[in-house]
């Protein structure tokens, strides 16, 4: 064979190893990045919500007092429910199961743990098919319990590369309609902190001393209402701009794997959010305590 010839070969023979070399290095620290940035949003909305629920709760208690005779229904929330929560909560865990998977895939130990992600992956999509109509179709369940099913198979970089691809592709929609239904949701219980710290504040104004020498106790309690009403105000706005990012970062991260790209905008972005509201959650923490 002619050395021209040959050595053309082996460029390309080497650039094809490298291409591939550079995608799993570069994916698997960015669909770590996709991962841990969506997981702490996650426990965000959760944390947010618990304390929503919690704010609800505290007027509750104080309401209670005034009535004469009461039953265990009193005691539970009427807007936060906690049959709302968990339904929220299955949404949130559908999300970061998922990005588990697809942080697995390229793992170096990858067999060690994409099993068991993909079995508590197979869990939350059946559970998101039963207890949410018309987020997945028939359809789309059948298509990605088949991709779920060929994990086995997957052993090579190019077979965990078309499969990420293909189960990226038909998670794209169902992601996309999650965000929005947590964005909705997050938007409508942002409507409520305003009428929480309200009422706690007027329960301030009631309670008022004439005395001003006994007013203290109560300035300091109206000062930490209205910084826990702030911080959590900045919370959710927070929060509500980083779910536009998650599918927007997954479809970007499914482009990137396809073209052997490195993402750029949207997962910095994605991240920069996940950190600023676990930040922001710290001081609200703080005020709190």
């Amino acid at each position: 064979m002619d050395w021209k010839k040959l050595i053309n070969i082996f460029i390309i023979i080497a650039s094809l190893l490298l291409t591939i070399s550079c995608s799993t290095k570069y994916m698997s620290p960015r669909l770590d990045d996709f991962s841990d940035a969506t997981d702490l949003i996650g426990k965000n909305i959760i944390y947010t919500y618990e304390q929503l629920q919690a704010e609800e709760m505290n007027i509750l208690i104080e309401d209670l007092t005034k009535l004469d005779s009461i039953k265990p229904d009193d005691f539970l929330p009427k807007v936060l429910t906690f049959e709302k929560m968990q339904i929220r909560k299955e949404l949130i865990d559908n999300i970061i199961n998922y990005t588990n998977l697809l942080k697995s895939i390229f793992d170096k130990d990858y067999k060690n743990t994409i099993i068991k992600n993909t079995e508590i992956f197979n869990k939350n999509i059946d559970s998101i098919s039963i207890n949410h109509k018309g987020f997945l179709t028939k359809k789309e369940q059948g298509i990605l319990t088949g991709i779920i099913q060929a994990i086995p198979e997957i052993l090579t970089y190019t077979k965990r590369k078309n499969y990420t691809l293909n189960i990226m592709k038909e998670m794209q929609p169902l992601i996309e309609n999650i965000s929005l239904k947590l964005k909705e949701e997050i938007e409508s219980v942002r409507i409520l902190i305003d009428t929480y710290y309200l009422k706690q504040f007027m329960r301030v104004a009631d309670k008022w001393p004439e005395k001003e020498s006994k007013r203290l106790k109560y300035s300091k309690i109206g000062v930490k209402l209205a910084k826990k009403r702030y911080k959590i105000k900045v919370i959710l706005d927070d929060l509500i701009d980083a779910i536009d990012y998650i599918p927007k970062t997954h479809k970007e991260l499914r482009n990137a794997l396809k073209n052997n790209k490195n993402p750029v905008y949207g997962l910095k972005e994605l991240i920069n959010f996940a950190y600023r509201i676990n930040e922001t959650y710290k001081e609200f923490a703080e005020v709190e305590n």
